[in-house]
């Protein structure tokens, strides 16, 4: 669960970056404001094993400026992450699972930087790292615009940005003096519909043990936030 937490983190937050404007995926491709209200529910299924994952999209008013919260969770309720973005720019990132005791984890953010190598959208670095009493985790991932594509979502053709991201999670540890690494290459792709948001997102990994794991998740649906 703990990894896989990690793995939201990768798909979800660090999605909508830019060096000027905050916004590294096209603002087109977002899910608009004005359909918001008073909040949205993402619903997404796993191909293989017919789980779902749930993303609460909401909007928060602070002295004028108009943010938006995201909030990561399972079918069973239990949250994963949650972020708060500023004109497409993580401003604070939260993880669920970091420490035992089930409290929150803050992310420092390392890195958030755009660089334009005369490609699409450029080349997409960042890093952060999460700390608790006995565990460092670090993200490091390069996004990259892979493809436009289309993708037909409730019967309607949807134009979709495909982005890919190569990410390297180094999981330390320091329990009773016993210190342990162990590092994870993480490989996904994430698929962004205009006007839509994620409307697909697929991960790779192998495993400590060296095992395969494959995951593609669908957009199902789009549901007025339950209060």
């Amino acid at each position: 669960m703990k990894l896989l937490s990690i793995l939201f983190l990768i798909v979800f937050v660090y999605k909508a970056l830019d060096n000027e404007n905050g916004y590294f995926i096209p603002k087109e491709f977002e899910y608009p404001s004005s359909k918001i209200d008073s909040g949205k529910t993402f619903i997404y299924q796993n191909s293989l094993t017919k789980q779902h994952s749930l993303t609460d999209l909401k909007l928060m008013n602070v002295a004028g400026k108009i943010f938006r919260t995201i909030k990561n969770y399972d079918s069973t309720g239990a949250t994963s992450d949650s972020s708060k973005i500023y004109d497409g720019k993580a401003i604070e990132v939260y993880n669920f699972f970091m420490a035992n005791d089930g409290t929150r984890t803050k992310a420092d953010i390392i890195q958030d930087t755009i660089l334009n190598d005369g490609h699409k959208l450029g080349i997409h670095l960042t890093k952060s790292i999460y700390r608790t009493k006995h565990t460092t985790n670090e993200i490091a991932s390069i996004g990259q615009y892979l493809k436009d594509t289309t993708i037909t979502w409730k019967n309607t053709l949807v134009p979709v940005l495909v982005i890919t991201n190569n990410s390297v999670i180094e999981l330390r540890t320091n329990t009773n003096g016993i210190k342990m690494t162990h590092t994870i290459k993480v490989f996904s792709n994430q698929y962004f519909g205009q006007g839509i948001g994620l409307i697909k997102y697929s991960v790779y990994f192998k495993d400590h043990t060296g095992k395969d794991n494959y995951n593609v998740w669908d957009l199902k649906s789009i549901e007025n936030l339950k209060k």
